[in-house]
């Protein structure tokens, strides 16, 4: 695939901070959060969208009949919760 045509192609809703990988023969992209902990959101689903305008590494586009493409995947809500009390300091400490 042609990196910059399909990089721009792909649409995620809600958006997030994102890094994208490719393999060595340019077929597979990584689609990776650049902070795995803030950017994307508990319990929440997030629709991709890969337009027409993505082309291969001759130029041509998506063929119409499977563009665009759209898929959706939802985040877990959390597993657990973390508290911290300070403790009373006792005396002579």
């Amino acid at each position: 695939m042609d990196i910059q045509s399909t990089e721009n192609a792909i649409i995620i809703e809600p958006d997030f901070s994102k890094t994208f990988e490719w393999s060595d023969d340019l077929r597979t992209i990584t689609i990776k959060p650049l902070d795995t902990l803030t950017d994307l959101r508990y319990s929440t689903t997030y629709t991709v969208t890969i337009l027409e305008t993505a082309k291969d590494t001759l130029g041509n586009q998506m063929d119409t009949t499977c563009a665009p493409y759209t898929f959706s995947f939802t985040t877990k809500e959390p597993e657990f919760e973390l508290s911290v009390v300070p403790s009373e300091a006792k005396e002579g400490t």
